[in-house]
């Protein structure tokens, strides 16, 4: 019964990925549809090129910029449409980091110079929101308990769907990180 219920979230995650990239026919790159850990340089980052433009000029521009030595700050690379947000960040243990969602932007994280652990869970198994979604912010916390968790060593990559909920940030010491926005269309 599980498994059948495990089955039913993946088929609404897909379909909610769908509408969210613009009723795309491909097929969903695990990297969105399971918040896979992987490489700029990987297969996975040249289907999730595929998949969407912005994903497309996203790479592009990882191809062109060394974000290890940028500053922190906000980059804008297509406007409101993808941008990049380097912060430097401390990193907190499991029980300090709540899940958070968005509705409005994919994020695709970097962890740039030491282990950082994500709290994931699929959006649909959450059910204790803190308050109401922050439109202006486009962030809703939850009090849940994460699924699973998977660790990001440095210059790895994750992609955070709106139906990913995710708690970031989780480790020891000083995080330097890339958060892209990409936004749904």
């Amino acid at each position: 019964m599980k498994q059948h219920f495990r089955t039913l979230s993946l088929a609404l995650l897909a379909l909610l990925a769908i509408a969210c990239a613009g009723n795309n026919e491909k097929p969903i790159p695990a990297a969105i549809s399971e918040a896979v850990v992987f490489t700029p340089e990987s297969a996975e980052a040249e289907k999730l090129a595929a998949y969407h433009p912005l994903f497309a000029k996203l790479f592009d521009y990882l191809h062109t910029h060394r974000l290890d030595t940028m500053q922190a700050g906000r980059y804008e690379i297509e406007g409101d449409r993808l941008f990049l947000m380097l912060n430097i960040n401390e990193l907190k243990a499991r029980e300090e980091a709540p899940l958070e969602v968005h509705d409005r932007y994919y994020d695709l994280q970097i962890a740039l110079r030491i282990d950082e652990t994500f709290g994931l869970s699929h959006r649909s198994a959450c059910h204790a929101p803190r308050g109401e979604m922050n439109t202006e912010a486009d962030i809703l916390f939850f009090d849940d308990e994460p699924e699973r968790y998977v660790t990001l060593r440095p210059g790895e990559a994750i992609v955070l769907s709106p139906e990913m909920a995710h708690a970031p940030l989780i480790g020891q010491g000083e995080q330097f990180k890339a958060v892209f926005k990409i936004k749904c269309e």
